[in-house]
């Protein structure tokens, strides 16, 4: 995930073009991640550096926060106003 992105400029135009490639190759790096790590502190910290890659090569500027607290509890992660909630992979399809 470390192909550089276009200039500026031109995102406007390829703007869904690029969220939906980009999309793509975030969810498959996601899926193999998930098979390949079987904690989900593994897991996440993976996932971490996947989405990093992709906000990088979008040119989007994202503020990580594990474990954060919030009005109603804690969370496992925060990306400006994304929420994630891990689980170990593979514990969803039980």
């Amino acid at each position: 995930m470390n192909a550089a992105h276009p200039p500026e400029d031109t995102w406007g135009a390829n703007l869904d073009a690029r969220a939906n490639q980009l999309a793509d190759r975030v969810a498959k790096a996601i899926e193999r991640a998930a098979q390949q790590y079987h904690s989900e502190a593994d897991f996440r910290r993976e996932a971490a550096a996947i989405l990093g890659d992709a906000a990088s090569e979008a040119g989007l500027e994202i503020v990580p926060g594990d474990e954060f607290v919030v009005a109603c509890g804690r969370v496992d992660a925060l990306y400006n106003r994304l929420v994630l909630e891990y689980k170990r992979p593979g514990i969803l399809h039980k």
